[in-house]
């Protein structure tokens, strides 16, 4: 099997989205940018999961066996109030980085952080985020091998409006190495309960666990050569004022 067959069918297996698995299909190449290899990330993620909570003050994620080294990032939505600074805690004790900070408005405030060349990893590794006051809250984390670890993370971006069309604007991948763009999209209305994704990202969609709200996030990655421009769109049936994050890291190597 080649290097690029064994991308696409590990982008068919399931993949952890809370108590439920989801699997995320091969699309376009199995998700990545059209002409490209990307075989420098031979698996392009060992993990990716997204759980939810409802009014409280923190989330967790499901425990993972994560790998020293890799990279680990964390995406929090919270509908209601703003996230305070460093929200963003882990079981093994990691110090996180701030990529993007509380960014929204209304409703749908989102925040990413991470974690470069993870110092401390293994079995039952959970990743928690905390708010105040109490909130509905969701949580995505995701696990990248192949990440430089030191200063990884190359551009990010941040849109919240509101409307039928969430945008952030474009970021570029450096012109040494490919990267991975992650992305994230707040959904606080029950017609968003299955937005449209209208850029080439492989995206899980969960929803908070509750039938008295359809609060969630959509949140996921995209594979990208060099010196190449990604704008994360998703589109929706009803207007509402949501927040749209991106972020690039850079890969270790060249392929």
């Amino acid at each position: 099997m080649t290097r690029i067959a064994q991308l696409i069918a590990l982008l068919a297996l399931p993949i952890a989205l809370g108590a439920q698995a989801v699997t995320i299909p091969p699309a376009g190449g199995g998700g990545l940018e059209p002409g490209s290899s990307a075989s420098y990330l031979l698996q392009p993620v060992n993990y990716l999961t997204v759980q939810g909570a409802n009014l409280q003050t923190s989330v967790t994620s499901a425990a993972f066996t994560s790998t020293g080294g890799n990279l680990l990032v964390a995406v929090g939505c919270a509908f209601g109030n703003s996230i305070g600074a460093g929200p963003f805690s882990d079981s093994k004790s990691n110090t996180w980085s701030i990529a993007i900070a509380s960014f929204g408005g209304t409703k749908g405030w989102c925040a990413m952080g991470y974690v470069a060349g993870l110092p401390n990893a293994g079995a039952s590794h959970t990743v928690t985020l905390t708010v105040s006051p109490a909130d509905y809250i969701v949580l995505g984390v995701i696990e990248v091998p192949g990440i430089t670890t030191s200063s990884p993370l190359n551009a990010t971006d941040a849109d919240s409006a509101s409307g039928t069309t969430h945008t952030t604007g474009p970021i570029a991948s450096g012109g040494t190495y490919p990267e991975i763009h992650i992305a994230a999209g707040a959904l606080s209305a029950a017609a968003e309960a299955t937005p449209t994704i209208t850029t080439q990202f492989l995206f899980p969609v969960a929803r908070l666990p509750a039938s008295s709200t359809t609060e969630g996030i959509a949140f996921g990655f995209r594979v990208v050569p060099i010196s190449t421009s990604t704008t994360f769109t998703y589109t929706t049936s009803n207007a509402q004022f949501e927040t749209a994050l991106i972020a690039g890291f850079t890969s270790a190597t060249g392929g």
